[in-house]
């Protein structure tokens, strides 16, 4: 493809900042790419020690950064020029510049345009692949294999009676409320939603009990994105989702629109001491963000729940429905996107950084795939000798092929 990526040419960085939003935003659509870790807004929140650079390789993206929970410093690439010779022109310069032999976090659209695999060691990056969900089945939550999160999503919605609302960030009309499905129209108030949502997320971190050192350091790597994400919140075209409970937040979520029909969650924090809302505020966000027209619905009856065969439904007017009470704060079980902004076909939960917790946490969601990425290091065969029938093969994952296209 001929790149539009306007970036400093490699070995020359730029500081990661505001300014580079329009442009990576560009080029994650001219991929078709819907990597977590390459979207702006995911770079810009993890950049809590500014150290992320960027370049402009070839055409490909070059991304520079140091760790701020292991102090490694880590180099990525994305783009599908002159793949092999990237690779080997950034194997060179992390060898030299960060005392590094490999390459982080390739996504498989660029592994997979290496045509000389034989002089490179290629090895599968688990801990930083991306957890890929089906949309409409997370809505429908049907069969055997969703038994545990339909329970978990009825309970809580059966017990508390939440109510979700979601806003839009920078809008033209200045932060316009996109869903509100319980207690009618709310003014737009992004600053006091984000407010109070930062105290729920200073309330769990102050209750919660870490593991290791580890995950105390990537804790406060999160707390420190959310709280750039929020004091940017209107340069960033992100959403806020909030569940209520009783008039108090109890959870919510940041989550970004991004290219192939694919709903990016950046932060997901709820509080737990509510049976089944993490469940709850995950399917709130798949049956948000589909396709088709609102659908609100008075709730009627306790069997309303996910996963069964629901009664007839009394539909509402829109008007009728904007003044409901609170009392009618469950959510209805489909709603969508205007025209302009698209449809959402998969949900991106980013990856589990190995920790056990949040990859059981995950996999218990079933996710219908993986984006895989990889680590790429020189190989240790001296490749001159090597032989073209031996060359060693890109090892296969779990991922859609046809998201990683």
């Amino acid at each position: 493809m001929s790149s539009t990526l306007l970036l400093s040419p490699f070995p020359n960085f730029e500081p990661l900042g505001l300014k580079h939003r329009a442009i990576i935003n560009e080029f994650n659509s001219q991929l078709n790419s819907s990597y977590s870790d390459f979207q702006f807004s995911s770079l810009f929140g993890l950049d809590d020690n500014n150290t992320i650079k960027v370049s402009n390789l070839n055409g490909n993206m070059v991304v520079v950064m140091q760790d701020s929970v292991s102090g490694v410093n880590l180099a990525s690439f994305l783009g599908v020029n002159q793949v092999d010779k990237s690779t080997r022109e950034l194997l060179l310069y992390v060898k030299e510049e960060l005392s590094t032999d490999c390459l982080s976090f390739l996504p498989r659209i660029t592994v997979k345009r290496l045509a000389d695999r034989g002089q490179f060691e290629i090895s599968t990056d688990e801990a930083n692949s991306d957890y890929l969900y089906d949309a409409a089945e997370i809505i429908d939550l049907k069969g055997r294999k969703y038994a545990a999160v339909r329970r978990k999503v009825n309970l809580c919605r059966r017990k508390y009676k939440p109510g979700i609302t979601c806003f839009l960030g920078a809008t033209p009309e200045g932060g316009r409320p996109h869903r509100n499905y319980g207690g009618g129209r709310r003014p737009p108030q992004e600053k006091s939603l984000i407010e109070k949502c930062w105290d729920l997320q200073q309330q769990i971190t102050a209750e919660k009990i870490f593991d290791s050192n580890e995950m105390v350091l990537s804790w406060q790597r999160d707390n420190a994105g959310l709280e750039k994400l929020f004091l940017f919140w209107d340069k960033l075209e992100l959403i806020l989702c909030t569940v209520e409970m009783e008039g108090q937040i109890r959870a919510f979520a940041v989550v970004e629109l991004i290219p192939q029909q694919t709903l990016l969650i950046h932060h997901f924090t709820t509080d737990t001491k509510f049976a089944g809302i993490s469940e709850y505020l995950f399917w709130c966000l798949a049956d948000s963000f589909t396709s088709g027209a609102p659908r609100p619905y008075s709730r009627g009856s306790s069997t309303c729940f996910v996963g069964r065969n629901p009664p007839k439904r009394t539909l509402l007017r829109s008007s009728s429905y904007e003044g409901l009470p609170s009392s009618h704060s469950s959510p209805p079980l489909r709603t969508g996107l205007s025209a302009k902004e698209g449809k959402v076909k998969f949900i991106n939960f980013e990856q589990d950084l190995g920790f056990p917790g949040l990859r059981r946490f995950k996999n218990h969601l079933q996710p219908c795939g993986m984006l895989k990425k990889y680590v790429v290091r020189w190989s240790r065969t001296d490749y001159k000798y090597l032989r073209p029938e031996v060359t060693p093969r890109l090892p296969d994952g779990q991922g859609f092929s046809a998201l990683s296209r």
